[in-house]
């Protein structure tokens, strides 16, 4: 199961790769991502992490001519941003990226259907509040 928060379709394939034996799997994937869907402009991403910086000037340099604000070490940082929204874009659509990435890796996919089962959905959140009350039962008598 990949709910599409933090994983991109290549960790989730190395997740399910690590599995050896050649056998059926069963993937379920999110249709979104539950926080919503993440920046995947580059440009964007850099001026957030420049303007989240403002206030310790951690990564900033000033250009002297123009007074904008930049990184040290500019080609890094936007290096790590192309970095960071192509796995944005990977998370954002988990789902088709993970299908067709496995499909490239020579894996037959056979959908178990795309549209929305009511019954499955009402036992998933069922498990997942029967698993969060299981969790916070046993961190609470935890010693």
């Amino acid at each position: 199961m990949f709910h599409a928060v933090s994983q991109s379709a290549t960790e989730c394939a190395q997740q399910l790769w690590r599995y050896r034996p050649n056998v059926p799997m069963h993937v379920w994937v999110a249709p979104r991502p539950p926080f919503g869907y993440a920046e995947t402009n580059a440009r964007r991403i850099k001026e957030k992490i420049l303007q989240k910086n403002e206030m310790t000037a951690f990564l900033i340099r000033i250009d002297r001519e123009t007074g904008r604000r930049g990184a040290e070490k500019d080609w890094a940082l936007d290096a790590s941003c192309q970095i960071e929204a192509q796995r944005n874009w990977s998370i954002n659509n988990l789902r088709a990226d993970l299908r067709s990435l496995l499909s490239e890796m020579g894996n037959r996919i056979i959908s178990a259907g795309d549209s929305s089962d009511e019954g499955a959905s009402r036992w998933m959140k069922a498990a997942g509040i029967a698993i969060d009350e299981e969790h916070y039962r046993k961190v609470a008598n935890a010693e």
